[in-house]
């Protein structure tokens, strides 16, 4: 494979003539590899549609237009024999940036990035234009069709009564919650993984992985960071985050590891890592909802 990459790059990069790539540990759900400083070279793990990369391709062009988002370049992309992708793109400045590592942060920067992050999904929010590329309108209806595709009755089972009973209250209030909700321009895969920092770890250098970039509800959004304290979020997004904005973000987060119990073979980590996080969140509601 690194010679498939090699030849690519030589083949459409004439200037950096490379001789050897360096892995890196960028993303989540591809490799990739250094070439030099400035351009990396990304391949999926999984056979992709076109459409995914037909659409990160358009939206990186048109985000480096409509925002001041610091954002990889696509210059130029391929398949393997197996369909997984080569892409080929500018390397956003910094580290790589994961969970686990603003976990051990002080809390003073964890509330820095906090900042950041609420900032930078106000500016992916706040694009205007009714043209821009997307792959999908995540609408209610469509994540209720999810919900009902995840939550069978496997997966019930792994569960305890009062855990279900959570959850099915949680899916109640958000069909009430999300009917006037507003679909904006979303990232909709902003988890850490997806973040470039400094080597300090104090300031987001730039955003990467844009191909599920689609039209979502805000709180879509904000799910990876259901549990953390929101004051700074907030701060940096401009506007407090309600009960029925916080119901929303519940949900989405349940979806996202009910999707992990149901079809473990897509999600980022096993079925029962998924269950016992599952259990973890709804635990934290219930604390919270005794508190409301």
């Amino acid at each position: 494979m690194q010679k498939q990459i090699l030849n690519l790059i030589n083949g459409n990069l004439p200037d950096i003539q490379a001789d050897a790539i360096t892995p890196l540990n960028e993303g989540l759900f591809a490799q990739t590899w250094a070439i030099g400083n400035n351009y990396i070279a990304k391949v999926s793990k999984n056979q992709l549609p076109n459409d995914y990369q037909n659409a990160e391709d358009k939206v990186l062009d048109y985000l480096a237009n409509k925002t001041k988002l610091v954002i990889p370049k696509l210059i130029t992309h391929s398949r393997l024999e197996d369909g997984r992708e080569i892409l080929i793109e500018t390397r956003v400045p910094g580290k790589a940036f994961s969970y686990e590592e603003y976990l051990r942060l002080p809390d003073n920067t964890k509330q820095a990035i906090q900042f950041q992050y609420g900032r930078i999904c106000k500016q992916i929010h706040s694009i205007k234009n009714q043209q821009m590329p997307g792959r999908l309108k995540r609408t209610a209806e469509y994540q209720i069709k999810c919900f009902d595709s995840w939550y069978t009755e496997e997966t019930r089972g792994k569960l305890s009564v009062e855990e279900r009973s959570i959850i099915e209250n949680a899916f109640s209030v958000y069909k009430d919650a999300a009917k006037d909700m507003e679909l904006l321009p979303c990232h909709a895969d902003l988890h850490f993984n997806n973040i470039m920092v400094s080597q300090d770890n104090t300031t987001i250098t730039g955003v990467i992985d844009l191909g599920a970039f689609q039209y979502a509800d805000p709180a879509y959004e904000f799910r990876y960071m259901y549990g953390e304290p929101q004051e700074m979020f907030e701060v940096g997004y401009g506007k407090r985050f309600d009960t029925t904005f916080q119901d929303r973000q519940f949900f989405y987060c349940l979806c996202m590891f009910l999707m992990g119990v149901k079809q473990p073979e897509l999600s980022w980590v096993s079925s029962d890592q998924n269950v016992k996080r599952l259990k973890k969140l709804i635990a934290c509601r219930h604390m919270e909802e005794a508190y409301r």
